[in-house]
C-alpha cells in the first residue's frame, strides 16, 4: 500500500458559511418538502392571466347554410346539363339563369359582399353555365341536320371503312362550322 498522499485526504472542513449551499441537501427540520426553486422567495411578482369572458354557446341543431350554397349547386348542375345534347342543354340555360338570380339575391342578403364568396362563385359559375349551355343549344339547333346525319352514320357503321366515312362527314361538319357556312 502506498503512503497517503494529498489525493487521499478529505477536503478541509471550513466554516459552514464559506461553502455554497448544496441544492441536493435535505431541507432543515420543519420545512415543507419543496424543490429548491420553490423554497426561494419569488424575485418578481407575476400577475395572473387576464380573465376571459366565456364564449357564447352555439345553438344546437344543424349548421346554417352559407349564403349562396344553393345557387352554387344549381350552377354546377347547369354546367353538367350544358355539356349534354339538346334538349338537356336548354335546361342548362334555365338552371344557369336561376343560379345567377339566386347568387345575386344571396349577395344582397349579406351586408358585405366580400363575406359571401360562395355567392360570388355561384354567380360566376351560373353565368358560365348559361353561356355554355346557350351556345351549345344554338349550335345544336343550327347544325341539327348534320349532327343527325352523323349520328345515323355512326349507328349504321359496321366496318372500319364505314366508320372512316362517318369521320369524314364529321370533319366536313367541323370545316363548315369553322368557315361559318351552314
Amino acid at each position: 500500500m502506498a503512503a497517503p498522499g494529498p489525493q487521499d485526504q478529505p477536503p478541509p472542513q471550513g466554516p459552514p458559511d464559506a461553502a455554497p449551499p448544496n441544492p441536493y441537501a435535505p431541507p432543515p427540520a420543519g420545512t415543507p418538502l419543496l424543490p429548491p426553486a420553490a423554497r426561494q422567495p419569488p424575485t418578481r411578482r407575476v400577475s395572473p392571466p387576464p380573465r376571459r369572458e366565456p364564449r357564447p354557446q352555439r345553438p344546437s341543431g344543424p349548421r346554417p347554410v352559407p349564403p349562396g350554397l344553393r345557387a352554387l349547386t344549381l350552377a354546377l348542375v347547369g354546367v353538367v346539363l350544358a355539356l349534354l345534347l339538346p334538349p338537356w342543354s336548354f335546361a342548362g340555360v334555365v338552371v344557369g339563369v336561376a343560379a345567377v338570380v339566386l347568387g345575386v339575391r344571396s349577395r344582397r342578403v349579406v351586408q358585405a359582399p366580400a363575406r359571401a364568396p360562395v355567392a360570388t362563385a355561384a354567380v360566376v359559375t351560373g353565368l358560365v353555365a348559361s353561356l355554355l349551355a346557350g351556345s351549345l343549344s344554338i349550335f345544336g339547333l343550327v347544325y341539327r341536320e348534320q349532327l343527325d346525319a352523323y349520328r345515323e352514320c355512326v349507328r349504321g357503321a359496321n366496318t372500319e371503312a364505314a366508320r372512316a366515312q362517318c369521320q369524314q362527314l364529321l370533319n366536313e361538319l367541323r370545316d363548315d362550322v369553322v368557315r361559318g357556312r351552314r
